[in-house]
């Protein structure tokens, strides 16, 4: 097997405009994608050559979604609670494969590398080519491998860090997107939104570390406001959009930022950004809470030294019937 942990891509309602299981197929990586079972024969039907090949469908178990933990307390019946409950279907499957960990992908994503600076100081990225690809992937699960509380890493996306491309990683920042995660863990996916700011925020207020992996290869993925399908509408009026404002998905981040801050104030406050309202983290709270949070290298390499009873700080809210 190419990489050491088995791959996950979740896809909801982009049959026809997914990327990311198509890259992994082009570079003949085999891979799970966690797909809705009424949408399984609209997927297939629009997978390449290559996916037949390499991508393994799994029918999605829609219990996952009756037992989500939303944030919120809105049942589920009300709105729709999101992507959690396929990152959690596919963190259990994971399990039951026998795997220590599992890579957590969305699916609007491709893989580049930087090659360098350009004369004019501008950054230079290329697509992978297959060797590329692999070899660096390799790098980054040898990364996650080496310390023994470090329990999720991200690949970094090309238009972050690039101020910082002679470094390895980003220590204790958010992971997003293209996740490596441990698998033994007391804790889950969580949030009808901003799953993954929870998730890499729960990680850090029980004491262990988290990571932005910067130095292979860098996802580009595509904004969700631009990607057509997944959680948002796909024609006006859609009533399984997440957001309230639907199709025109202007507005849709206050609730998004509102269900954040529920959840972890002290952390993360709201701002106005490029005319729409976001969540930034408080520096210097985040700082107290896991500044003294550093790597310590595994007694046994790929092994992790977790207490759950570090995951009890955690405060949790009650799941929608």
């Amino acid at each position: 097997m190419i990489n050491q942990y088995p791959i996950f891509v979740i896809s909801y309602n982009r049959a026809k405009t997914h990327t990311t299981a198509k890259w992994l197929a082009k570079y003949e990586i085999n891979h799970f994608m966690v797909v809705h079972k009424e949408q399984l024969n609209e997927y297939k039907k629009y997978q390449t050559k290559e996916m037949t090949k390499y991508t393994t469908f799994l029918e999605f178990d829609d219990e996952y979604k009756l037992k989500y933990e939303t944030c919120d307390n809105i049942p589920h019946s009300i709105k729709n609670a999101g992507s959690g409950a396929e990152r959690n279907f596919a963190w259990d499957y994971s399990i039951k494969l026998g795997a220590k960990a599992h890579w957590l992908m969305d699916d609007n994503m491709s893989f580049a590398h930087i090659v360098g600076k350009s004369s004019n100081g501008v950054y230079k990225r290329k697509k992978c080519t297959k060797e590329d690809f692999r070899e660096k992937w390799h790098k980054a699960e040898h990364f996650f491998n080496k310390y023994e509380n470090l329990l999720m890493i991200e690949l970094a996306q090309n238009d972050f860090f690039f101020e910082l491309h002679k470094l390895t990683y980003a220590l204790n920042t958010r992971c997003f997107s293209c996740n490596l995660i441990w698998n033994d863990m007391p804790i889950r996916w969580r949030g009808r939104y901003n799953e993954d700011v929870i998730l890499s925020t729960d990680i850090m207020v029980a004491g262990y570390c988290i990571a932005s992996y910067i130095g292979g290869v860098r996802k580009s993925k595509q904004s969700t406001r631009e990607a057509t399908g997944g959680n948002h509408a796909i024609k006006k009026g859609d009533v399984n959009s997440l957001y309230a404002d639907g199709f025109d998905y202007k507005y849709s981040s206050v609730d998004k930022t509102n269900l954040l801050l529920k959840v972890y104030p002290e952390y993360y406050r709201k701002v106005i950004k490029y005319g729409r309202v976001h969540h930034e983290y408080k520096r210097k709270e985040l700082k107290k809470m896991n500044g003294n949070l550093k790597l310590i290298p595994a007694k046994n390499y790929g092994l992790k030294n977790i207490k759950n009873i570090d995951f009890a700080r955690i405060k949790h809210y009650a799941i929608p019937k």
